[in-house]
């Protein structure tokens, strides 16, 4: 996916190159944590996602948490976001948050889950440069 890069903020030093990097997709800005890669300010850069969820909700909150059929990520520190999407696939399941698509791993082979709406907490939302 393509992404405009808006700012970058390296932790220790450029050199280094681990930090947060802003982005925009469509009207909305994101930031992520990234390590390793360059990312030129005010260019288009075709970029990867991952993520880490050190705080996973029972499977119910999982399925209850988001009511309204949302699709978005809500910014809630850094690079956290409280994630509202759609199951899109299983094996691994994969979710359309909005503007952003996710791998949420292998914790079910039920294609009976596919089209459901999801709330996932995302501890960090990482972004990487797509090397193809």
């Amino acid at each position: 996916m393509k992404v405009l890069i808006k700012k970058v903020d390296w932790y220790l030093s450029e050199e280094i190159k681990e930090g947060t990097v802003t982005f925009q997709i469509g009207n909305h800005d994101y930031h992520a944590f990234s390590i390793l890669d360059d990312y030129p300010v005010g260019e288009q850069v075709e970029v990867e996602f991952d993520h880490l969820s050190l705080t996973h909700d029972p499977w119910n909150n999982t399925f209850d948490k988001n009511p309204q059929k949302k699709k978005c990520l809500i910014n809630t520190k850094d690079w956290s976001y409280d994630g509202y999407g759609r199951i899109i696939s299983v094996n691994p399941i994969r979710a359309d948050f909005g503007d952003i698509v996710l791998d949420l791993g292998k914790w079910s082979h039920d294609k009976r889950l596919i089209g459901e709406y999801i709330y996932w907490p995302i501890s960090e939302l990482s972004v990487s440069r797509n090397k193809e």
